[in-house]
């Protein structure tokens, strides 16, 4: 049986990841699907092909929210997971049966958190919503009215209250201001503009070094002297091309790793350097998302037909986020960037030769799994490769961030 994971940080009101909630599904049918044999047999085989990924490499040791549909919960499936590890999502659509809410109880006897999921205004269990800890409320399904009296009808109720499906940065502000503790949704990929954020100074060599980089021969005088005339980057190139992320050893100088290196290998590394320089005063997940994506798509090219694409597929990964970086327009981002126009208007969601490898790789990590399967078909992509593609990239990018943050 195939199996397909993805995650979607949750995050507090400073924007730090608490954690994250996972989603699966089988290549035939939902994690939850309710036609699923009633029996510990099919759940234990459907969890452990979930923990085959390794719980702690997806969630950094943080919370796990999964969905466990009352198939599971009867057959205490949640308690092959470590209740420190894991919070017991409820879908919306569950009905409570005396069974059901007995199983409920004693999981929280026992010290499990229960998440009431995609909570509207009407909800008609209230036996579920007492027994939840956290009411994720869904800010697409509610309207402004609604979400105002949810809030304060569960605030009484002493409900931790997480916002769902938030797009903006205005709407993430707004539900801080009324009572929200935890956020989850597009806001954190798409901020919404609300004023534009200057290049440092050290930031605009990084510029003109991407600049000299994009010309048809690169000058690699100017290049080290552009470097060279800035402390913290000569040390973080180095540092970070003579790691085990590098495929050299010993590099002893700018010019040294340049002639080794060679123009393209070294532009790879450079232009995730530069992703680091911009992402200092930024939520950490910023960053990691950024290389994910960038290995992530890496990945899905050595698998496919893009293989001769893989440098203009990382740097598509690794810009994806500059707009959430610079909070600008991913327009106003790119204006100022010297990249071809092909990754140009794949990061603007045109149609472009690489924009089904990208789409491929946004609907992944988003979940989406059935417009994933689409877009893999429409590039001859085996979709039963993914599950090792993600977690490949998502383990390649845990370890290089503590990499680049362990003394930088």
């Amino acid at each position: 049986m195939n199996v397909y994971v993805a995650r979607q940080p949750i995050f507090d009101s400073t924007h730090e990841v608490i954690a994250y909630e996972l989603l699966y599904r089988s290549n035939e049918k939902n994690f939850y699907d309710a036609s699923l044999r009633d029996s510990v047999a099919t759940s234990i085989l459907l969890l452990n092909s979930y923990l085959s990924f390794g719980l702690n490499h997806l969630t950094q040791e943080k919370k796990a929210f999964v969905n466990f549909g009352p198939l599971l919960i009867l057959d205490d499936v949640p308690r092959l997971l470590n209740k420190d590890k894991v919070v017991i999502e409820l879908l919306e659509s569950v009905v409570p049966t005396k069974e059901l809410l007995t199983k409920i109880k004693e999981y929280k006897r026992d010290g499990y958190i229960i998440a009431l999921d995609d909570y509207i205004s009407g909800y008609p269990h209230k036996e579920i919503l007492e027994l939840a800890d956290i009411v994720k409320v869904d800010f697409r399904a509610n309207t402004d009215m609604d979400i105002r009296r949810i809030c304060v009808e569960l605030k009484d109720m002493n409900k931790i209250l997480l916002a769902e499906k938030v797009e903006t940065k205005e709407e993430f502000e707004w539900a801080k201001r009324i009572g929200f503790e935890f956020f989850q949704g597009y806001f954190f990929a798409k901020p919404t503009i609300v004023k534009k954020k200057r290049l440092s100074g050290a930031a605009y060599h990084y510029v003109e070094i991407m600049k000299e980089l994009d010309e048809p021969e690169p000058k690699y005088k100017k290049i080290t002297e552009i470097i060279e005339s800035e402390v913290s980057l000569t040390y973080k190139l180095l540092k970070l091309v003579n790691s085990s992320f590098s495929l050299v050893d010993n590099v002893s100088s700018i010019k040294h790793c340049l002639s080794i290196l060679g123009i393209e290998a070294f532009s790879q590394w450079f232009t995730l350097a530069t992703i680091h320089q911009l992402t200092n005063d930024k939520p950490s997940e910023i960053l990691r998302l950024a290389m994910q994506r960038m290995k992530f798509l890496e990945n899905i090219a050595m698998k496919s037909a893009f293989s001769q694409h893989i440098h203009e597929l990382r740097l598509t990964g690794l810009l994806s986020v500059i707009d959430a970086l610079l909070e600008v327009s991913m327009e106003d981002a790119l204006a100022e960037l010297p990249v071809t126009k092909h990754i140009k208007d794949t990061l603007l969601l045109r149609e472009t030769i690489y924009s089904n490898v990208f789409r491929l790789a946004l609907a992944y990590e988003q979940g989406d799994f059935d417009q994933a399967e689409k877009y893999a078909k429409s590039i001859n992509l085996d979709f039963a490769f993914f599950p090792d593609l993600y977690i490949g990239a998502v383990d390649w990018a845990n370890q290089l961030y503590e990499f680049l943050n362990s003394d930088l």
